[in-house]
């Protein structure tokens, strides 16, 4: 199978992993949203749950000797322990669970849910037995339990605001480091948060919250290797190829520039990438929300070493090409924006960072030749006039090119 085909299947595999899921948690959603008190007892709430999710609360909470209990008994045990478990639960939270705890609590035990709040983030809270997804008066709510909100109640808010604010910062920067950098080490992780904020930090701490932050945002997970990015498919060609490059440091960026990028949704803004967007809004009626998602993918794509025939395939699967100028004109923009993007294998560097040496190893490192590089795979419906330009970059007429 040539590059062209590998390039399409591995997209379509892709869409459809993404289908999947997203039929897999429509399902899912439609079991929990039952109807629900508010507030709720702990009783009441986990009566809701089938005994997988009991036991991923026990799991979360590390309750132990409990894994062999049937439904019924497990129900019973957590109703007493969960509130035992809360404070301890608090102590590794950051800001945004925080506060959906505490507007829970100031709105008599109810956070209100629409369809924009996602729902992994929901089952996460339910799984550790804060939070309870149902239908209360015809509203999607997560309905506290009265024992946790009575438990609340006799906390110390001003040590746990301070350990919140702390949790924050450390997940946001780690979260940061990871969008650029892909791969680490965790204790080259900690070095660099340590190095940010100016103190030393707890090891088996930072850990513990960080690790219970991974299934609501979903922006990183362990591996052999330290700690990756979500969207990091092969962290060991990552870690292999940034090795090679021992000459090059990790790129400096600033601590509101890691805060900024550790966000869920942030884009990496450039002269480079204003363009490229730019440029399809010249030619595309696209809402901003699209215009994101485009430039969200691209700049994932590049950020892997993807090649940029990959790229072209991402956009013929969401954009109709109007003729061959106008790919050729896209292939511009697009290799413009791979030169000013941060590169995982480049430890967050851009490949017009680099020196002219290393420059030219990476580009001795891609494979085929450079006409091979260049050339830019379009949709067999485009139809390109014989004495255009030929769509691989080639300069040559299309008819004495690749229309031969």
């Amino acid at each position: 199978m040539d590059n062209d085909k590998v390039g399409k299947a591995l997209l379509q595999a892709l869409e459809s992993m993404q289908a999947h899921g997203k039929e897999r948690e429509y399902k899912r959603k439609k079991e929990v949203w039952k109807n629900i008190e508010v507030p709720c007892t702990l009783t009441d709430a986990l009566v809701n749950l089938k005994k997988h999710e009991m036991d991923q609360i026990r799991k979360n909470l590390v309750l132990k000797n409990l894994s062999s209990l049937k439904k019924g008994e497990l129900a019973k045990e957590l109703v007493q322990l969960i509130p035992s478990r809360f404070e301890h639960v608090l102590y590794i939270l950051d800001k945004e669970r925080y506060d959906i705890i505490t507007e829970a609590i100031n709105n008599s035990g109810a956070f209100m849910v629409d369809n924009t709040f996602p729902f992994r983030k929901i089952e996460s809270l339910r799984d550790y037995g804060i939070l309870f997804p149902g239908v209360h008066k015809n509203q999607y709510v997560l309905s506290m339990p009265s024992e946790l909100i009575t438990v609340f109640d006799q906390i110390d808010r001003n040590e746990i605001q301070n350990i919140v604010e702390r949790n924050t910062e450390w997940i946001r920067l780690t979260q940061g480091l990871l969008y650029y950098y892909g791969v680490m080490d965790l204790y080259a992780v900690i070095d660099k948060v340590e190095e940010l904020i100016g103190q030393k930090v707890a090891v088996s701490e930072f850990i513990n919250v960080i690790s219970h932050s991974k299934n609501y945002y979903r922006q990183l997970s362990f591996s052999s290797f330290g700690l990756k990015h979500q969207k990091v498919l092969n962290a060991e060609e990552i870690i292999t190829e940034q090795e090679k490059r021992q000459d090059i440091d990790y790129y400096p960026f600033t601590k509101k520039q890691l805060v900024a990028a550790g966000e869920l949704g942030y884009i990496h803004r450039s002269q480079a990438m204003d363009s490229f967007t730019q440029f399809l809004l010249d030619y595309y009626d696209l809402p901003n929300d699209e215009l994101n998602e485009i430039a969200i993918k691209i700049t994932d794509m590049i950020k892997e070493d993807k090649k940029p025939e990959m790229l072209i395939h991402y956009l013929e699967s969401k954009l109709e090409f109007t003729s061959a100028a106008f790919v050729n004109q896209l292939m511009q923009k697009l290799m413009k924006l791979h030169n000013n993007t941060p590169m995982w294998v480049l430890k967050g560097n851009t490949p017009s960072d680099l020196s002219p040496v290393e420059h030219k190893h990476l580009k001795s490192e891609s494979s085929g030749s450079d006409k091979e590089s260049n050339v830019v795979p379009i949709r067999k419906n485009i139809k390109v006039g014989r004495n255009e330009p030929c769509t691989c970059g080639s300069g040559k007429k299309y008819k004495k090119c690749c229309g031969k």
